[in-house]
């Protein structure tokens, strides 16, 4: 009997360990399946570990990583009338309260033109390298692209390659006089700043 009762008991162990248990619901579709609202008293406090739970538009709930966002200001777009293939430039810029010596290197140019077809607009390549790594690696960033000058010069800048320690940009001018090559290209002193997440 004794023997009877413990495959028994495994019979019925095993089978609640491998179903789906519903609640409001006939069909179940995960191990715990809730057709309503729950609610959670109390939780256990625990250091953020970078992971939250999510609901899905199957209503599955899963682990995702939470990003980190990293602002990077005032990084200096080169004077494109005193730049040329290959210029360099040294500024500095701080993150998290450190201070980074960033070289800017012109990778490439290309002057507007509006006497020949097609008509291109005033554009340089610019490759930025952080003199030590930034403590993130970056897997994304978003360029807003500055002019607080009486100028009225707009830009377009979207980057090309991005690691721990360089960013690679294509910026490009795109007001009203950003095809004049009769102005080569533009002559005031712009910026752009830079937010960049990282899991």
């Amino acid at each position: 009997m004794k023997t009877y009762t413990s495959l028994l008991c495994l019979l019925i162990t095993s089978a609640f360990g491998f179903s789906q248990v519903g609640i409001a619901t006939t069909a179940p579709k995960a191990t715990l399946d809730i057709n309503g609202t729950f609610r959670i008293a109390s939780t256990i406090d625990q250091e953020h570990t970078g992971v939250i739970l999510v609901l899905g538009d199957d209503g599955l709930v899963s682990k995702a990583l939470v990003p980190n966002f990293y602002s990077i200001p005032s990084i200096k777009i080169p004077i494109c009338r005193n730049s040329s293939t290959g210029t360099k430039n040294t500024f500095t810029v701080t993150i998290q309260n450190e201070v980074y010596n960033v070289t800017s290197e012109v990778i490439s140019k290309r002057i507007g033109a509006v006497r020949t077809f097609p008509i291109t607009t005033q554009n340089l390549i610019v490759s930025y390298t952080f003199d030590k790594p930034l403590p993130f690696t970056p897997k994304g960033i978003s360029i807003s692209a500055l002019n607080n000058s009486d100028y009225p010069d707009t830009f377009n800048i979207t980057y090309a390659a991005i690691s721990n320690n360089s960013i690679t940009v294509s910026i490009y001018r795109k007001d009203i006089d950003s095809a004049d090559d009769q102005d080569n290209c533009w002559a005031g002193q712009f910026y752009f700043d830079v937010l960049a997440y990282s899991f």
